[in-house]
């Protein structure tokens, strides 16, 4: 049998649900303030904002 890990973004997208830490949100934003191109800057707010709320389909 053999095990396979998955990257974190596939975990984090399986665990929508969970919030993140405060050291997560953080680097987020940190990302976010540093992007340039909006629509990379829409991306990371939304996945800000899902990792503060956690997801709405779970609330």
């Amino acid at each position: 049998m053999q095990h396979i890990k998955a990257k974190p973004e596939v975990a984090r997208k399986k665990n929508s649900s969970t919030r993140l830490t405060p050291k997560q949100l953080r680097r987020l934003a940190d990302r976010m303030v540093a992007a340039t191109d909006p629509a990379e800057i829409d991306r990371l707010k939304e996945e800000l904002e899902r990792g503060f709320y956690g997801d709405p389909t779970h609330a």
